[in-house]
Order: structure tokens, then C-alpha cells, then sequence
């Protein structure tokens, strides 16, 4: 829900790392919700990008780590 939060109302970056896919589906507000709430969550989701070590091309997660100075 802090996410959530924080996606609604406020314009900060996030980097969200989820090993365990916890949040997967961030960017899908529930049945049941408030609808003048979950359009909000719905535009600000818009700007949502998953990205997954599987996915092909763009959507694929990739990491690199280098030592600095050696």
C-alpha cells in the first residue's frame, strides 16, 4: 500500500527491486476500489514500467556492477 500511496500522490522516482515478485502487479488497481480512486492509481500506474530478467528486447531487466578504481 505505500507504493500505491506514493505512486498517487507524489511525483517522486522510484526504483522498486522485488525478488520475490511482491508488487508484480503494481500497476493494476483492484476490483472493488473506489472509482474516482482508481482512475487516479490508473493514470499515475501509467508511468509503471516492469521490467523481468525473462522478458524479451526493451522489458528486459539487465544489471551490470564494475569496480571502481581497480
Amino acid at each position: 500500500m505505500i507504493l500505491e500511496r506514493l505512486l498517487i500522490e507524489t511525483d517522486l522516482p522510484l526504483v522498486i527491486l522485488d525478488p520475490n515478485s511482491d508488487v508484480v502487479r503494481l500497476g493494476t488497481a483492484q476490483g472493488g476500489t473506489d472509482p474516482g480512486l482508481a482512475e487516479r492509481y490508473r493514470q499515475a500506474a501509467r508511468g509503471v514500467t516492469v521490467l523481468s530478467a525473462d522478458a524479451p528486447g526493451e522489458r528486459r531487466l539487465r544489471v551490470q556492477i564494475t569496480r571502481g578504481g581497480l
